[in-house]
């Protein structure tokens, strides 16, 4: 746990986070979470391969794991990629509701 983390021990994981570390816990939570994200990204996108394009049978999905901090930390806790499509499928339910509802 951060908490317990020794100096040397946060050194160590911002300088492989590619991060300069002030001093706070705070920084070092935000890219424990980043890095959380990243690894999740990694696994799904290592599925959507494996799933769609290889075709592969019986794969189990890669379901995130309850965030850290509630809903507060899902955007922290959520790689780039899957950003991208989360905001591209709010963009299509907005284009949706438009296009079905207010022009029928």
């Amino acid at each position: 746990p951060l908490m317990q983390a020794t100096d040397d021990q946060i050194g160590a994981f911002m300088k492989f986070r590619g991060k300069t570390w002030p001093g706070e816990k705070q920084q070092v939570a935000h890219a424990a979470a980043e890095y959380k994200g990243f690894l999740y990204e990694e696994r799904t996108m290592k599925w959507i391969d494996d799933h769609f394009r290889l075709r592969l049978p019986k794969l189990q999905y890669p379901y995130v794991d309850r965030h850290w901090n509630g809903w507060s930390s899902f955007w922290i806790e959520t790689g780039e990629h899957i950003h991208n499509m989360f905001l591209s499928s709010v963009a299509v339910l907005f284009e949706h509701c438009i296009n079905g509802l207010l022009l029928p």
